[in-house]
C-alpha cells in the first residue's frame, strides 16, 4: 500500500475528514516509527560491512554509522553485536557503554557507540592487519511518501492508518469521548 492508499484509508476511518498532505504524510511516518520502535523486528534486522579497523585505531579512531541505524539488534546467548574478520580469523566484540569507554581503552573485545554523533569506536590493544568489521544492528525504513509505501508485509499496513488516526482523534479532534477511546 502506497502512501496514497494509506491516506484514503486513514480518511475512510475518519469517517471523510480530511487531512493535509503535509500533515498527513508527518504523522505517517511518526506513526510508522513508533510501530517500529516497539519491538526489534526481524524484518528491520541488517549489517554492515563497509567499515575497517587496522592496527594503527585507538579506542577514539571513529567508524560511521550507518545512516539508517536505530538500535543494536539485541544479543542473545553467544550471538555478538559487531564481529570482525580477515579471512578466516574472526573477533567478537560486545557493546558498553559509552560512559565505560575510558575504564576500557585497553581491553579487546569491545566498542561502543556515541549516537548523538552518529560514530563507533572500538577498544582494546591494536590488531594485527586490517580486519572488516560487521556491524549487526535493526535499521529504519525509509519514509512513507505519495508514492513509496511502508516496507513492512501488508498485514501491518492498517495498522498504520489506526495510529494515524488517532493522532487526528487524540490530539486535533481531542475531546473526552475521544481521550477515552485513545490508547497510546
Amino acid at each position: 500500500m502506497d502512501g496514497s492508499a494509506l491516506k484514503i484509508m486513514t480518511e475512510e476511518l475518519l469517517a471523510g475528514r480530511t487531512i493535509g498532505d503535509t500533515l498527513f504524510y508527518q504523522w505517517a511516518n511518526q506513526a510508522k516509527n513508533r510501530i517500529e520502535g516497539r519491538r526489534p523486528w526481524v524484518f528491520l534486522y541488517t549489517e554492515q560491512s563497509s567499515q575497517t579497523a587496522s592496527g594503527s585505531d585507538t579506542f577514539e579512531s571513529y567508524k560511521t554509522l550507518p545512516a539508517d541505524f536505530r538500535r543494536l539488534i539485541p544479543v542473545t546467548g553467544k550471538q555478538k553485536a559487531m564481529v570482525l574478520r580477515k579471512g578466516d580469523d574472526v573477533l567478537e566484540y560486545n557493546v558498553i557503554s559509552i560512559a565505560l569507554r575510558q575504564q576500557y581503552r585497553q581491553k579487546t573485545g569491545y566498542f561502543y557507540i556515541d549516537q548523538k554523533n552518529t560514530r563507533y569506536a572500538l577498544t582494546g590493544e591494536s590488531l594485527s592487519g586490517s580486519y572488516t568489521i560487521y556491524l549487526y544492528y535493526i535499521r529504519r525504513s525509509p519514509d512513507i511518501t505519495v508514492g513509496n509505501g511502508w516496507e513492512f508485509p501488508d498485514e501491518y499496513h492498517p495498522a498504520l492508518a489506526y495510529e494515524i488516526a488517532m493522532l487526528q482523534k487524540g490530539g486535533v479532534d481531542y475531546d473526552d469521548i475521544n481521550s477515552r477511546m485513545m490508547t497510546v
